[in-house]
């Protein structure tokens, strides 16, 4: 049993090593920390104060439907289907920094697109007040499109 012991212990410690820690999350939970991390970083884009002063997950490839429209960049992760209940509802924010052009138009009030989209890029780990007017809660920077393919949202726009 005492040899046995060591084994247990060096594996629980082992273990312990490789689990993730939870994100710190004082800078966006804390006003007066995110308050000095954003007066820190005065003059950046709205993606470098992101990446600043929020925790974000390493960069890893995600696959989800994005939804834009006025004013609206909704990306629903691992979503395989479009449905109707996502052409109004928030989920996550998905910034990207040079949609294409039709995306730039969507988001201007031209119309409302939807896109099955692979990219890698990274998460938000805490929840807190993101993208158009904060109400979001979550969003996702992204590092690269990897695949863009349009949806057709014609079928549901008239139920």
């Amino acid at each position: 049993m005492q040899a046995r012991l060591p084994l247990i212990a060096m594996g629980l410690l082992a273990m312990a090593g490789c689990t993730p820690q939870p994100p710190d999350c004082s800078r966006v939970s804390n006003r007066r920390n995110l308050i000095q991390c954003l007066a820190w970083n005065q003059g950046r884009s709205d993606r470098d104060l992101l990446q600043a002063c929020w925790p974000l997950s390493p960069s890893s490839r995600i696959e989800g439907i994005w939804v834009t429209s006025l004013e609206n960049s909704s990306f629903f992760e691992r979503a395989t289907q479009l449905d109707r209940s996502m052409l109004t509802r928030l989920a996550t924010w998905l910034e990207v920094a040079n949609p294409p052009a039709e995306v730039i138009r969507s988001q201007q009030g031209e119309a409302l697109r939807a896109y099955q989209i692979s990219l890698v890029g990274r998460q938000t780990l805490c929840e807190a007040h993101y993208g158009h007017m904060g109400v979001f809660p979550h969003e996702v920077i992204v590092d690269r499109i990897v695949h863009l393919q349009p949806l057709d949202t014609h079928p549901l726009a008239g139920r």
